[in-house]
């Protein structure tokens, strides 16, 4: 069993900038970092499934060669705090290399992130894919020195390489977790850890301390900056009817009693409301919406208040929840999926997940069962959203649920493209549902005038009638 519980984190350092987003790319397996960095200050992470891990990758700048101005000095002001809290440092090299900066770099992690920070280190050598095999390890005598004398794991990842060296280098990563007691390493708290170091380092300490003072702002305790843009939000909308736990669900992602949640037939919720909060370190928002087939609101209304949960969830939602309830599923939670459709539209289904509530109520059995040798309704239902489906017990507060369904929601959206529900999409769904009801009022109208039509004839047949019955008399 792995030691890392909830995601892996991962931060690569280095002086080549497009050796460390061709490392990051190389482990996401598709190009995620840019080539050539928007800015050499900047911070970029990434995140996403590998191998059936949710995994963190932090792209830092050249912190060993920064030269900073007083604007770009308050970087903390603009950028998002991220990954305090690292499983892993990659010191990522070119083969057949090996500068003066890659050797300050190796000697100061601990200076610069504090004491410890080289026990979570591991080299890479980023291969390009046609030297792979003719590029040695060694390439120098002083690498093979400094990794032997340090005793540093190191790594060699191949561009456009398969993912079986990826795979050895999360296990790599997750043994030496492990080998650390099973902890992440903590940046540093002191501002100015470098005045701690032996006397033995002062000749190193006095050539980068410049450098050393302008890093105070760009690596504290319990932080990694990024850009803004980097640290996406996952948005989710709940769906369901009236009754079956949608608010509780809510309140169980966001860890906090946020939505008004109580078991009963008329629907709490009459409105979209959305809420803000992080979980797993990352930001989620979650929108609630009015329980389908609400007891005082016709489907009509219902679809037109569903729609405009769109704008609470820009530039898109994630994923849907479907929310139903373990051990009831009515004829109106079958057509549940139809209804979403017919509101957002056929892609709509690629972005739902069903989601059980009330997972108490299974006692022994697991949801799968559940699932398999129930209501075969359920079981078209789940087929028809992909096979993804997810349980939560509202009643208790374990956070391994949560993550759980993270890990699933990350999965949708890695296979989506785009990840989310945008809103070209919502715009096509919208002008098929304005045809819809244009049609239906068409349809109505010619129910009328065929009605119109046909009482007239009749009354014109009827008083023939009466006058051929007065003829006879």
């Amino acid at each position: 069993m792995s030691v890392i519980k909830e995601e892996m984190r991962i931060v690569m350092l280095g002086s080549h900038a497009d050796v460390k987003s061709s490392c990051g790319n190389t482990i996401f397996g598709r190009e995620v970092f840019s080539e050539t960095p928007s800015s050499l200050h900047l911070f970029e992470k990434h995140d996403g499934m590998v191998l059936e891990i949710r995994v963190v990758v932090i792209n830092t700048p050249d912190l060993f060669n920064l030269a900073l101005s007083p604007e770009e000095q308050d970087l903390k002001r603009r950028f998002r705090l991220i990954c305090a809290e690292p499983h892993a440092l990659l010191l990522v090299l070119k083969p057949g290399t090996f500068t003066e900066q890659d050797r300050d770099a190796l000697k100061l992690i601990d200076i610069i992130f504090g004491a410890g920070a080289s026990e979570y280190v591991i080299v890479i050598f980023m291969h390009k894919e046609q030297e792979y095999m003719s590029v040695k390890v060694s390439g120098s005598e002083s690498v093979k020195s400094l990794l032997q004398n340090r005793r540093l794991p190191h790594h060699h990842l191949q561009e456009n390489g398969d993912q079986s060296q990826v795979e050895k280098l999360l296990k790599s990563i997750e043994k030496m977790v492990e080998e650390n007691g099973g902890h992440h390493f903590k940046i540093s708290d002191d501002p100015r850890p470098f005045l701690r170091v032996s006397q033995t380092s002062k000749p190193t300490i006095q050539r980068i301390r410049p450098k050393l003072e302008n890093l105070g702002n760009l690596v504290r305790s319990k932080s990694i900056l990024s850009t803004e843009k980097s640290l996406e939000c996952v948005r989710i909308v709940l769906i369901g009817k009236t009754g079956v736990g949608k608010s509780a669900a809510g309140n169980t992602i966001l860890k906090r009693d946020i939505f008004e949640s109580r078991a009963r037939m008329k629907s709490v919720t009459k409105t979209c409301q959305r809420e803000h909060g992080m979980v797993c370190g990352r930001p989620v928002t979650v929108v609630d919406t009015p329980g389908l087939f609400d007891t005082t609101l016709s489907n009509e209304e219902i679809q037109q208040k569903i729609m405009r949960c769109i704008e609470l969830s820009a530039p898109g939602a994630h994923a849907f929840l479907l929310v139903i309830a373990v051990g009831s599923f009515t004829q109106e939670e079958r057509e549940t999926l139809q209804l979403i459709k017919m509101t957002f539209g056929q892609k709509a289904e690629t972005y739902t997940m069903v989601l059980f509530t009330r997972g108490d109520n299974l006692t022994d059995e697991s949801i799968e069962d559940f699932i398999k040798e129930g209501d075969p309704h359920v079981q078209k239902l789940v087929n028809d959203c992909g096979g993804r489906f997810h349980v939560f017990n509202n009643k208790q507060k374990d956070p391994v649920q949560v993550m759980s369904l993270f890990k699933k929601i990350d999965k949708m959206m890695w296979n989506n493209n785009p990840s989310f529900y945008n809103d070209k999409m919502f715009q096509e769904a919208e002008r098929a549902f304005r045809l819809m009801q244009i049609n239906r009022e068409r349809e109505e109208e010619v129910r009328r005038e065929m009605e119109a039509i046909k009482a007239k004839y009749e009354s014109e047949i009827k008083k023939i009638q009466d006058k051929l019955e007065e003829e006879k008399v």
